[in-house]
């Protein structure tokens, strides 16, 4: 059973959902960030990627967006969008919100983008129009809560139940957490921030707000403080929704305020893959513009397809790492091996992987090729469940999974014919002459998707309403 399906086990038999917290339903709000908790406790891997930039680029970077980049600096726009937090180099040099920027660009929105820049993009070209930056504000906020803004205070009987939750989850998972303290955190930022949102909501007074990562901290405060202030939210998907993602899945008798009034998912498929807490009309599907665009480029740019392509992620590298290394040396196996790292293991991929590091493969990182590139120049695919696979298969890519604990939520490729699980070089050198795999594109992945984004998009702005009463 995964991490996702024994919590909301829990949940369900404590009937977490239930305990409010200075008016805050706040099972509802932290959530998600007990699962990363619990997750990172129960990983081998836990190290992450930091930024290597100076202090002296990240205080200057802050200082000059403060003033070039402030979202109090603006009027009134249509839609508020709240973006994702990494940024894709392509051709030209600029960095691209790749779920955002060609939607922007191609129905002409009147809006305000707001994103976490880091500071050090401050120097970088940016595809973005309009962009603000978020850091500034959130440093302020942390410097009021410093000096005792903010703060809140737990009654006996709250430090009692957030105490018997605590104790459960200990038992359950057998790790330690500290949930008082995460509890107590998350108030005080969620008074800051929605103090701070609101503020901006009530300068731009947008006609709807959209987001992507609706089930982030941050991201959760912003749709609350939309709706406080009568603001519809739509979520443009941004990565592989299972039935095991927590974030999109939750018990059908449960109102959860915190979640967007509209998800726009990029296929009939993704309609059906959780249990969203709206109603199945306000889940649309409008396509992945991103990718739409980008195959009509990369089919025009295909090369000699003799390349195995595998898809990296930090929490399955080591075992991943070491399929392909027995993959690349299984003579057997006539294909050129690539190992396509994921950004966030970029910075010390050498010490995680020394094996991969001493082997012939070549590994893709920072400065490699785009992802949809080596899709185009590629045989076949290996991953566990990156969103890259679906992607891939896109692109005519032949998809071996690697069977572990994380790659059940592509077990429906599996089943559809559409990938096959493999465990070894071994499977791989079995299925790689096979006959090619059906993989319905359309039901994934709606055709034609820049139109349909914008002509739904146009829609709401006109009648769009908030999902709860």
């Amino acid at each position: 059973m995964s991490i996702s399906d024994r919590l909301r086990e829990i949940e369900s038999e404590y009937s977490l959902f239930r305990y409010n917290i200075n008016g805050v339903k706040i099972w509802e709000k932290i959530r998600y960030i007990v699962y990363r908790k619990i997750e990172k406790e129960l990983s081998s891997n836990q190290e992450k990627s930091k930024s290597n930039q100076s202090l002296t680029k990240k205080v200057g970077g802050l200082f000059k967006s403060t003033f070039t980049q402030n979202p109090f600096l603006v009027g009134d726009t249509e839609y508020l969008i709240y973006g994702h937090g990494r940024r894709k180099k392509e051709e030209g040099g600029y960095f691209w919100d790749i779920y955002v920027d060609c939607i922007t660009e191609y129905c002409n929105l009147n809006n305000v983008y707001m994103s976490h820049e880091k500071a050090l993009n401050a120097e970088k070209q940016t595809k973005t129009k309009c962009l603000k930056n978020l850091d500034p504000l959130f440093v302020g906020c942390a410097l009021l809560r410093k000096i005792g803004l903010f703060s809140v205070s737990l009654s006996k009987k709250d430090k009692r139940n957030i105490k018997n939750v605590t104790n459960i989850l200990e038992e359950k998972f057998k790790i330690k957490i500290d949930l008082l303290n995460l509890v107590s955190k998350y108030l005080s930022v969620r008074r800051s921030l929605l103090f701070a949102y609101e503020k901006i909501l009530n300068k731009v007074k947008p006609r709807v707000a959209m987001v992507v990562v609706s089930y982030t901290k941050s991201k959760q405060i912003f749709i609350d403080a939309c709706h406080n202030n009568g603001v519809p939210v739509v979520e443009l998907q941004h990565g592989a929704i299972s039935d095991d993602h927590i974030g999109y899945n939750y018990p059908q008798e449960v109102n959860v305020r915190s979640f967007p009034d509209y998800i726009f998912v990029w296929g009939k498929y993704w309609k059906k893959s959780a249990s969203f807490p709206i109603s199945d009309d306000r889940v649309m599907c409008t396509g992945f513009p991103y990718l739409d665009e980008k195959k009509k480029i990369y089919n025009k740019r295909k090369t000699a397809r003799n390349t195995i392509l595998f898809i990296s992620q930090w929490t399955v590298g080591r075992q991943l790492s070491k399929l392909a290394i027995n993959t690349y040396k299984n003579k057997n196996i006539q294909f050129d091996v690539l190992y396509k790292l994921h950004p966030s293991e970029y910075e010390k991929w050498e010490e995680k992987y020394p094996e991969l590091t001493k082997s012939n493969i070549n590994v893709i990182g920072r400065s490699g090729p785009p992802l949809y590139q080596l899709f185009a120049n590629s045989y076949a695919q290996v991953g566990v469940y990156s969103t890259a696979i679906y992607e891939g298969l896109c692109f005519g890519l032949k998809t071996f999974i690697f069977q572990c604990p994380k790659s059940k939520p592509l077990q429906p490729l599996v089943s559809d014919g559409s990938a096959k699980y493999i465990s070894s070089a071994e499977d791989i050198e079995c299925h790689i002459s096979s006959k090619d795999m059906n993989f319905d594109s359309d039901n994934y992945f709606r055709p034609n998707a820049l139109q349909k984004t914008c002509d739904t998009l146009e829609r709401l702005r006109a009648g769009a309403s908030i999902h709860y009463s």
